[in-house]
């Protein structure tokens, strides 16, 4: 019976822990799309223009759009899924902040054989 409560007991701890108002916060804005510092998540997806180790550029071109092409400011917090290379098929997490677009995740998805 003794493990039980210590089981029960440690649980409630560590919930405690990991539940606190300031992590709610955290979890509603990104649930809603946006970080904790209130800018909004937003995304793109095209193909890899161009690249270098500071920027990818993008462009997508949708039927009855006008084609589009945007560069992403990236750095080394840039959380990069899968091997960047020209006309790669990608999908750019980013946010807009002073006035440029800086991404914060670049996914690379593979083309279907």
């Amino acid at each position: 019976m003794l493990p039980l409560v210590k089981l029960l007991f440690v649980g409630w701890v560590l919930f405690g822990l990991t539940h606190t108002p300031e992590r709610a916060a955290v979890l509603s804005q990104e649930a809603e799309g946006q970080e904790a510092d209130g800018l909004p998540n937003e995304f793109f997806s095209g193909s890899i223009q161009d690249l270098s180790e500071t920027w990818v550029s993008v462009a997508r071109s949708l039927a009855g759009k006008t084609p589009e092409t945007r560069v992403f400011q990236r750095n080394n917090d840039t959380i990069v899924e899968g091997h960047l290379k020209k006309q790669a098929r990608v999908t750019v997490g980013y946010r807009t902040h002073d006035g440029q677009d800086h991404a914060w995740r670049i996914i690379v998805r593979e083309n279907p054989d």
